[in-house]
């Protein structure tokens, strides 16, 4: 998808000047920018892990690649007698919209990443 957008702006500018400003542009803000929170994020991956799992932005809905609800490794164990009370419908799906929404699949998956491996 990158290589074909690149290969669309240079058939389509006729200066080459112009394919390397956005080249620049878009690297000098990866590097500046969104490149040392990621290291920092993935060196500090367990605290920022602790601080979403405790957080009201956390829904036990939203699930991660594993299958499992984000901060467990395992499944719970829920006695059939217990009753769980269910939270309304547009409070999960509006947790679960602002989960996505703020790509915290993204970040949660390079806290979890930085945090076995380092």
């Amino acid at each position: 998808l990158l290589f074909l957008l690149a290969l669309a702006t240079a058939i389509l500018a006729e200066d080459l000047g112009i394919v390397l400003s956005i080249t620049g542009a878009v690297s000098g803000s990866l590097l500046a920018y969104v490149m040392p929170g990621m290291i920092q994020l993935g060196a500090h991956g367990e605290e920022f892990m602790k601080r979403v799992n405790t957080s009201p932005f956390k829904d036990d809905d939203v699930q991660h690649s594993n299958g499992h609800p984000i901060g467990e490794s395992t499944p719970l164990v829920v006695d059939s007698d217990a009753t769980t009370k269910r939270k309304p419908l547009l409070v999960s799906c509006g947790r679960a919209l602002l989960w996505y929404i703020t790509f915290m699949p993204l970040w949660y998956g390079i806290a979890e990443r930085g945090s076995h491996n380092l």
